[in-house]
């Protein structure tokens, strides 16, 4: 783990079934992956990185790769990889007024990386990097919060927008009567309270 340091001055490499904890604690970021209910396997996730508040890679790098379990290539400052079967995991707290990751000038996200953000809430915006280089694919973005879409927006950086999602939307016909629930939502208060806690159990 990484708990004090704003800025990253080495090349770091999370490797097979492996994790990094920027900014935080390896028990924090243990219970934020706990939280994503995903997996370590060989057809889940392989590697996972997390940061709980800006980190600056300007002066060092990261690779987050399941593939690895050594690494011998180099890397350049300010560069950052994601792989396949990878997956970042961020603070939506801490990622509003300023980006997870900034100072980077070189990335590699692959298609089947996954992005997390833990907390995040309906109708924000969420800073993940300071370049659009570093860019998830929006079926792979995903929260705690399982009644959130997320949108890419466009602009220099790469940042996300929430939107409310209905329960039919997020549940199909694995729930029985999604449009009680949704007029709950509608209500707002503590009817909108109640829905949200009971998808999100």
């Amino acid at each position: 783990a990484v708990t004090g340091a704003t800025t990253l001055s080495g090349h770091y490499v999370v490797g097979q079934n492996s994790y990094l904890s920027l900014r935080a604690s390896l028990e924090a970021a243990r219970t934020v992956f706990a939280k994503t209910e995903e997996t370590w396997a060989a057809t889940g996730i392989t590697a996972a990185a997390y940061v709980d508040s800006k980190i600056d890679v300007s002066g060092g790098s990261l690779v987050v790769d399941g593939s690895l379990d050594s690494y011998s290539g180099t890397s350049t400052t300010g560069s950052v990889k994601f792989a396949d079967q990878s997956l970042l995991m961020v603070n939506g707290a801490n990622i509003q007024s300023e980006a997870a990751i900034t100072g980077v000038s070189n990335a590699d996200i692959n298609a089947g990386s996954k992005l997390y953000i833990d907390n995040a809430q309906e109708g924000k915006v969420y800073k993940i990097s300071n370049s659009s280089l570093t860019s998830w694919s929006e079926k792979n973005i995903f929260s705690n919060n399982k009644l959130l879409k997320f949108s890419i927006l466009a602009g220099p950086d790469f940042s996300v927008s929430t939107s409310a999602l209905s329960m039919n939307e997020a549940y199909g016909n694995a729930l029985i009567a999604p449009h009680v629930f949704d007029a709950a939502l509608a209500t707002g208060g503590k009817a909108k309270e109640f829905a949200n806690n009971a998808a999100n159990a």
